[in-house]
């Protein structure tokens, strides 16, 4: 564990790798730091204060953030691939242009008015993030998931939404869909119903095997034992199988 000044002043001496470090403690980088090359891979960041800070190019892969501050920060081509963002991580009005978010894990995070031009966005698992008038043109989508999210006033021009896991729930008024691929995907200016792709994961389980889950284990209320038997019958993971069984809950209750 090492504080902001001493991470600070190693960077000053030249020193860029500090993926040993572990936690970070909690106190705020003074606004317009450059740390652009910086390496914080897997350290925790949790309530952490990067306001305004240059961080371009900076290794941020696997961290773990948690009601941190990333407000107006510079991370133009940052890497936070395999990173988990939870709730309280707000990144509004930040640049992540061209920004490597594959595999990453984000419940809800605040991405408003983020540009967020040409992100790489495959296998991310998001759920309840607000991206309220993010650019989001151009992003990579592919085999991600995202639902219960706010993408309001979002501009999503030229995605393609074809090769993703699961869009679901996600609220899309005023949103630019300009040139979007959709395939068997419905969108609707006022959607904040389910809007499943041809990949929804409720298609990889048969339907005999969910009239099972239901009679077995969810009209019990068990709903763990509900996740443990779709991911015995698909092999997905965690996230994916809880999502999953939600959506099925939903549809028995409705």
């Amino acid at each position: 564990m090492i504080d902001i000044q001493e991470l600070l002043d190693r960077y000053a001496a030249g020193e860029r790798g500090f993926s040993s470090v572990g936690t970070i403690k909690h106190l705020e980088v003074p606004r317009g730091t450059n740390l652009s090359g910086i390496s914080l891979r897997g350290c925790n960041l949790a309530m952490l204060d990067f306001t305004e800070v240059n961080l371009i190019e900076a290794d941020l892969s696997e961290v773990t953030c948690q009601h941190t501050s990333f407000i107006n920060a510079d991370l133009r081509s940052a890497n936070f691939s395999a990173a988990t963002l939870w709730e309280g991580t707000d990144l509004s009005n930040s640049d992540l242009s061209f920004a490597n978010l594959s595999q990453i894990t984000v419940e809800d995070a605040v991405f408003n008015r983020a540009n967020m031009t040409g992100v790489d966005l495959r296998q991310a698992y998001i759920k309840g993030a607000s991206f309220q008038e993010a650019n989001l043109a151009q992003v990579n989508l592919y085999d991600a998931w995202i639902s219960s999210s706010d993408l309001r006033d979002a501009n999503l021009a030229g995605v393609d939404l074809s090769k993703m896991k699961q869009w679901a729930l996600n609220k899309v008024s005023g949103a630019n869909f300009e040139n979007v691929v959709t395939k068997s995907v419905s969108l609707k200016s006022d959607e904040l119903g389910a809007v499943a792709t041809n990949a929804n994961l409720l298609s990889q389980i048969s339907k005999e095997d969910i009239e099972i889950m239901k009679q077995e284990y969810l009209r019990f209320g068990d709903r763990l034992g509900a996740i443990k038997f779709f991911r015995e019958k698909t092999g997905l993971e965690l996230a994916p199988a809880k999502e999953a069984v939600d959506l099925v809950m939903s549809q028995m209750e409705s």
